[in-house]
């Protein structure tokens, strides 16, 4: 498993090249970086950002040490047994470590795990906290980060004065202000994969899941209108490897959803394998070779309206420019065709959906945080019309999980938000063409609870898009609750027991 390339794409994520900064720079970067994968982490698990942050400097130097740059574990986690990585992580590492039992250090070796990204330590940080039982006690002081690890790190640590020194990094750096509210920096690995999913072309959304890594398979599960048929089907072997992003859509207009990954950093290159309705086929067929840098956000829809599905890459951050290329049907046309210079700004998350009815898509960036305003620009077939249009003013608060379907069946995109956590509820907001309607209207109310992964597809083949969500790690299975046009049915109606297992990336969904 090519593990260095995998840390070499998380220092491509990273704002400054460390390599070309000072010091100070350098750990200015760090924080940027690992504060937003920490507020996500604390709108999930309730994790003190402050505490995650600085236990994560302390225990990765930086991000400098072996363990966090060669198998992208930040906090020092440790596997249960050497065969027992947990559900995040991808397996465990034997490394030597120093250990100080009884206040008497020396050195030994353990298991460590093995994690994808950064983000994937971040929520195991967060998981292995909430779950194991020697930390319950301390969750009652979840709001005061100085108690909260004092009451931790007797469990967490053998070094006697590991919590002094957690507390004097967030003293140092003022890390207590990423525990305030406002807007929660999305993690650099942004994948809003909403494109379409019926790879068989029968007119139902079926899901599909990436492994990525060094193995870089694509397994299908098609659906049958009533569940998800195939556990291990294979579609292709050599597709979207380690954190490379894929996403789907139906490229060359033939009626049947394709996939494409997305290498992002310097390289910037777009493969396609096309569906030939039992798999895909293509390997290393290149369709664009400067697209979507660095840690931009690209995505999929048909936004000329030539039933071609299209590809757009948001930069965010200061300059919040929008590039789209077109397809051709054997490739995407356009390197620096800009179809917008202002949204999406900083940390806000885009979406993609026909909000309007016209046959094109258009773009849409909720803003989350407290605000939790809902923006829309409207495809012209050449460019993006609007700015500062705002559809909705109040949906989509803080770490909630926000997509884009056509839940009513009446051919414009709506929108919905999963709160996830204990609560589990799903509000949509329809679309009227002009605007966002529906202010905490609730379709569900016992949905993609916890951390699981929520996505959204025409599973039934009604005309009217339906809700998924996938557990992900050792369990693995897929719930489906399927539109009635004015909330969704179904309460814990599993479509599938096997798929999306560990930290493999499904589709349809939003991570």
């Amino acid at each position: 498993m090519k593990l260095r390339a995998l840390a070499a794409g998380l220092m491509a994520a990273l704002p400054i090249t460390l390599a070309a900064v000072t010091p100070a720079q350098a750990d200015t970067a760090y924080i940027t970086e690992a504060a937003g994968h920490a507020q996500a982490e604390k709108a999930e698990y309730g994790i003190p950002a402050s505490v995650s942050i600085a236990q994560s400097i302390l225990e990765s130097n930086w991000g400098r040490s072996g363990l966090s740059r060669n198998y992208l574990n930040f906090h020092g986690l440790k596997c249960g047994a050497p065969d027992r990585p947990g559900p995040i992580a991808t397996g465990c590492r034997q490394l030597p470590t120093v250990e100080c039992p009884g206040g008497n250090c020396g050195g030994t070796k353990a298991y460590f795990r093995v994690f994808a990204s950064m983000r994937d330590s971040f929520r195991d940080h967060g998981r292995n906290l909430t779950t194991n039982s020697a930390y319950a006690h301390a969750m009652p002081f979840r709001n005061d980060p100085d108690r909260y690890i004092r009451e931790i790190a007797r469990t967490y640590a053998t070094d006697p004065a590991y919590a002094d020194k957690v507390i004097k990094v967030m003293r140092d750096h003022n890390l207590y202000r990423f525990d305030s509210g406002g807007p929660l920096p999305a993690p650099q690995e942004l994948i809003i994969g909403g494109g379409d999913t019926d790879f068989t072309g029968d007119g139902r959304a079926d899901i599909a899941t990436f492994t990525r890594g060094a193995a870089a398979d694509v397994f299908v599960a098609s659906s049958t209108g009533t569940g998800f048929s195939g556990t291990a089907a294979k579609w292709h072997n050599d597709f979207a490897f380690h954190n490379e992003i894929p996403l789907t859509g139906d490229f060359d207009g033939d009626g049947k959803a394709d996939i494409a990954t997305f290498t992002r950093g310097s390289a910037a290159d777009v493969f396609v394998a096309l569906s030939t309705g039992s798999g895909f086929t293509g390997t290393s067929v290149k369709w664009h070779d400067s697209f979507a840098y660095n840690d931009e956000v690209p995505a999929v829809g048909d936004f000329n309206g030539d039933g071609k599905d299209d590809i757009a890459t948001f930069t965010r951050g200061a300059a919040a420019d929008v590039f789209v290329a077109l397809s051709t049907g054997s490739g995407f046309s356009g390197t620096t065709v800009k179809w917008h210079d202002w949204f999406a700004a900083h940390s806000e998350v885009p979406a993609v959906g026909d909000f309007n009815g016209d046959g094109k898509d258009d773009i849409a960036t909720f803003t989350r945080g407290s605000a939790g305003d809902v923006f829309v620009a409207t495809s012209t077939g050449t460019g993006f019309s609007g700015t500062t249009v705002k559809w909705h003013d109040r949906f989509a608060f803080d770490g909630e999980v926000p997509l884009v379907g056509d839940f009513n069946g009446d051919k414009k995109a709506d929108i919905i938000t999963f709160t996830r956590g204990a609560a589990g509820d799903a509000y949509v907001a329809l679309s009227d063409g002009a605007r966002f309607v529906g202010d905490g209207v609730k379709w569900h109310d016992r949905f993609a609870v916890g951390t699981e992964t929520p996505g959204v597809g025409d599973f039934d083949g009604d005309g009217k898009d339906d809700i998924v969500t996938y557990t992900r790690g050792n369990a693995a299975d897929a719930y489906v609750a399927t539109s009635t046009g004015g909330g969704f049915s179904g309460d814990g109606v599993k479509w599938h027991d096997w798929f999306a297992a560990g930290a493999e990336i499904p589709a349809p969904a939003v991570l």
